[in-house]
């Protein structure tokens, strides 16, 4: 068992016509992992229950927003991973 946080930033500019439009935000992910084996590289299968913030900080690129028209979103779900 472990438990991972996964930090992340993204900023974009665009240029179009003269005019600059800005996009940034960031991301918090907090994920409990089960796992078979012990060793990091070579443990598989294993399941992954995390939540995850993304925050926009500037959206001037386009007009989307989250639900209801928030600037942030929180995710919650669970991920498997297996090989065959």
């Amino acid at each position: 068992m472990q438990t991972a946080l996964e930090l992340g930033y993204f900023t974009q500019k665009n240029h179009v016509d003269n005019v600059t439009r800005d996009e940034s935000g960031y991301k918090v992910t907090l994920a409990q992992v089960y796992k078979v084996d012990t060793s990091i590289l070579n443990s598989r299968p294993e399941i992954r229950f995390y939540s995850t913030y993304l925050k926009a900080l500037e959206n001037e690129i386009d007009t989307q927003t989250f639900n209801d028209g928030k600037d942030y979103q929180i995710s919650v779900g669970v991920q498997a991973e297996v090989v065959f």
